[in-house]
């Protein structure tokens, strides 16, 4: 076999690869027999369970604790943990929005850094801080790495 020969079938052999992966990918998740992961109470991952199409896969699901690796479940613990920080500083939910700022936590693309800006009457967010000083206590305290990881979804360049 010349060596052109053998790059064909190598190539051959990865087009038949790639097609299947993107079968495998584009399949609903989860589908009966599927194996995944879910996080306990104790905030664990538990072992990978398989879904039967029981009540309890579909509660499960149905409250985004189905995890299709047990690095998707650990980094969904992770963030979870961010958002109960963050909660240690932000308003309550039920605070009045009376003609006063409110500041959220957002990232900046173009300057490429955690901004906090303030809100009179737009609430675009779920987590508000009572001043600009708050926020930045939040910040510091969680850091920037992990606030831009696991709460605002911005990945590491």
């Amino acid at each position: 076999m010349t060596r052109i020969e053998e790059l064909e079938q190598k190539v051959k052999e990865l087009q038949t690869e790639i097609e299947s992966l993107k079968k495998e990918e584009s399949k609903k998740f989860p589908e009966a027999g599927d194996d995944y992961y879910t996080i306990s109470t104790m905030g664990e991952i538990g072992s990978a369970v398989t879904w039967t199409n029981h009540k309890t896969d579909k509660m499960r699901l149905l409250i985004g604790n189905c995890f299709k690796t047990e690095e998707e479940a650990r980094f969904y613990i992770e963030r979870l943990k961010v958002i109960a920080e963050l909660r240690k500083y932000a308003e309550p939910d039920d605070t009045p929005w009376d003609g006063r700022a409110h500041y959220s936590i957002s990232y900046d693309y173009l300057r490429n850094e955690i901004i906090t800006p303030f809100y009179y009457n737009t609430k675009l967010c779920n987590l508000y801080f009572e001043s600009f000083n708050k926020a930045q206590e939040a910040i510091e305290t969680i850091g920037v790495k992990r606030l831009k990881k696991y709460y605002l979804g911005v990945a590491e360049v």
